[in-house]
């Protein structure tokens, strides 16, 4: 049946003449750190833009990431509600999130609140798929998403947008963008408010609308000193609050509610000494808090809040016209604190990585290589590495061969966590660790692009919180280095414009395996698909997604 599928995809991708679609030249720096086009980079990438995201029908980031090939999403009840992400269907905490450069997310659960972030803030997301440890360290094993912000272009401009919708939702922003002399500026300010509905339907258990609210600011400047020399600074906040349902409501009346703030700054320059090296500096701080409440007050000490200190430090060096050799430094110092981190050992974790990566360009072919060592203090992280090669045959194709290893360290909460009732974490606990392979076909002509990828991906010592002696200690679960699991599958991507019609159609078709229990990994589709059609009628832009 799969093959079926396979060949049938082929053929609708293939066999659709005389259609003209505009050339992958968008910017891409995830993939590589280094800034380079889409059609160049050899990992599969898929860039939105702002251009996109003002034409999509999504109303949230979730929404919009539903429509990017090899992601799968699940949900925990509408609108800034939990939400899990799998890149090629490896684990949500697989992936690693980064805004503006640096990393954004929970240092004691490892995940990122992505659906927290709204649309009218973002200038453009990046995903690339497979493993990116090489060049990021932990959590890059599925893939990497970066979102970056807006910034100022251009003449100085306000701007305001208001929309409405049913159950009492509102989104009501605006924002002065532009640029004066050699500085360009941004300030956006965004508020978005629904009363949702009831998202867990359960007897005597919370019956009311989950409302939720979001309110953001993000301001940027960056000031030109010289043609080689530029220097920078960012603030992004967004404070949100979800009403949820909870199966320990005590009455009907009992109010649940989770509060969390995601808050980031950074100063940052970029200087040029030589028209062959480029030198960029970024130091900050992410930072991540979330409250359960219950009528109003701690939920049994649930507050977390996590912070982030960063700093990187990466050399980009062109040798002659077909060398590029990157090296840098990147640091990061993690710490929690709230009434929920009480009881634990310790409170800041660190580490440091350090990177090198070489490209090598060619009419024949193109070759990447990189390399990484990490150290994590008390877990000795491993060397990871990528190589890939592209190679162009009958002039319009390209083959592209990849392997990568990457990894994930154990978070707060498996290093510190620790309860009255017997839990706790192990310091001594593994990092996670990936192999990945993958073989890609794309063509890139004046009548559309089309490529097709297989990949698979071993991962070993994952780590899972598992009872340790449920006699006495039925409550007492600690990490362990207990699973292994395998993914293999392919990715189909095609875009299109025929006149003022626009299509883009992509398939990912997943085999996940526990290699513990032989079972399929939870939460993983087997097959999934998307279908965007759009025209433009006059000047608007109409659009259908399924």
């Amino acid at each position: 049946m799969i093959l079926r599928y396979i060949l049938a995809t082929l053929l609708i991708t293939v066999s659709i003449p005389g259609w003209a679609v505009k050339e992958m030249g968008t910017t891409v720096v995830t993939a590589t750190r280094t800034s380079t086009t889409a059609d160049e980079v050899l990992a599969p990438v898929t860039v939105i833009t702002r251009e996109d995201i003002e034409k999509s029908t999504a109303t949230d980031v979730y929404e919009l990431l539903l429509q990017t090939p090899g992601v799968n999403l699940v949900n925990n009840g509408g609108t800034g509600k939990t939400s899990g992400l799998f890149i090629r269907g490896t684990n949500s905490g697989h992936v690693l999130f980064m805004v503006n450069g640096m990393r954004m997310k929970s240092a004691t659960l490892g995940l990122t609140a992505f659906q927290q972030i709204p649309l009218e803030q973002i200038d453009r997301i990046e995903i690339v798929r497979g493993p990116r440890s090489s060049l990021y360290g932990s959590e890059a094993i599925g893939g990497v998403i970066q979102i970056f912000t807006r910034k100022g272009s251009g003449k100085i401009r306000p701007s305001i947008n208001v929309g409405f919708g049913t159950k009492s939702t509102y989104q009501v922003g605006g924002s002065l963008a532009g640029e004066v002399g050699d500085t360009q500026v941004n300030l956006t300010l965004n508020q978005f408010k629904t009363d949702g509905f009831d998202s867990l339907k359960l007897t005597d258990t919370n019956p009311d609308d989950d409302g939720y609210s979001n309110t953001s600011v993000n301001m940027d400047i960056e000031h030109s000193l010289s043609d080689r020399l530029s220097i920078g600074a960012s603030f992004y906040r967004n404070q949100s609050a979800a009403d949820i349902d909870s199966p320990f409501a005590f009455t009907q009346t009992d109010d649940y509610s989770d509060e969390s703030i995601q808050q980031q700054w950074q100063i940052r320059t970029r200087y040029e000494p030589t028209n062959r090296w480029l030198i960029n500096l970024r130091a900050g701080e992410s930072k991540d808090s979330n409250e359960q409440l219950q009528n109003g007050a701690l939920f049994f000490g649930q507050e977390f809040i996590s912070r982030e200190k960063q700093f990187s430090w990466q050399n980009d060096l062109s040798i002659g016209d077909n060398h590029l050799v990157t090296t840098g430094l990147d640091m990061v110092k993690s710490t929690v604190s709230g009434a929920g981190t009480e009881s634990y050992r310790e409170l800041s974790h660190s580490s440091h990585g350090i990177y090198g990566q070489w490209q090598y360009f060619t009419d024949h072919f193109d070759l990447l290589t990189a390399l990484r060592k990490d150290f994590a203090g008390l877990n000795e992280s491993p060397i990871t590495g990528n190589i890939e090669m592209g190679i162009p045959v009958f002039q319009t194709y390209q083959i592209n061969i990849g392997f990568g290893t990457a990894f994930k360290s154990p978070t707060l909460n498996d290093l510190y966590f620790q309860d009255t009732v017997g839990g706790y974490g192990d310091p001594s606990i593994k990092p996670e660790e990936s192999r990945s392979v993958e073989l890609g076909l794309r063509s890139n002509t004046p009548y559309g692009h089309w490529q097709i990828n297989g990949f698979t991906t071993q991962i070993e010592n994952l780590i899972q919180w598992v009872n340790y002696d449920p006699v006495n200690f039925p409550w007492g679960y600690r990490p362990e280095n207990v699973d292994e699991s395998k993914i293999s599958g392919f990715e189909f991507v095609t875009q299109w414009d025929i006149a003022k019609w626009h299509i883009g159609y992509n398939a990912t078709l997943l085999n996940t395996e526990d290699k513990g229990t032989g079972n399929d990994l939870a939460r993983r589709a087997k097959i999934n698909w998307n279908l965007d059609i759009g025209r433009t009628v006059y000047q608007a832009d109409c659009s259908l997604s399924v």
